[in-house]
């Protein structure tokens, strides 16, 4: 079975790693003449899906999936792109007909951020806010009233 490849926007290929719960891609799958923009935690289960449905219901062929490196932005990046070639989007879908260079040119400049450790510390508070509310009714958040 032939499996499809991932490349980074520069065309060459690349593999993946889990690099945390904060940490995503955001991608370019070029399929029978469409663009699909997208994003993902896991590129390579990404890839597998959209193949099977592809094919399945409606008899394409993945050509390539080109993704970002690993960044705590990959959602922004992808309404980004979307948002950027959105006259040529097809009507409520997430593909695209335009120049796959265009998009990956436009991807290829957008800023990739590591956020994780101001996502961790917000996640900690959270979690002991809650674990104060849980175990004291919220004692040690309580505010003033002005």
């Amino acid at each position: 079975m032939n499996q499809p490849q991932l490349f980074n926007f520069h065309g060459q290929q690349v593999n993946t790693t889990n690099r945390g719960d904060y940490f995503g891609y955001f991608y370019v799958l070029e399929c029978s003449g469409i663009l699909k923009i997208g994003s993902t935690k896991n590129p390579r289960v990404r890839l597998q899906q959209l193949k099977r449905m592809l094919e399945n219901y409606g008899n394409h062929k993945i050509t390539k999936m080109y993704i970002s490196k690993p960044c705590t932005n990959y959602k922004e990046n992808e309404r980004v792109l979307q948002n950027y070639f959105s006259t040529v989007r097809i009507k409520n879908t997430e593909l695209f007909r335009t120049d796959v260079k265009q998009v990956l040119k436009a991807a290829s400049c957008l800023k990739l951020k590591n956020n994780s450790e101001l996502q961790e510390k917000k996640s900690k508070e959270v979690t002991d806010f809650l674990k104060d509310l849980v175990l004291t009714g919220g004692k040690n958040y309580e505010t003033t009233s002005i």
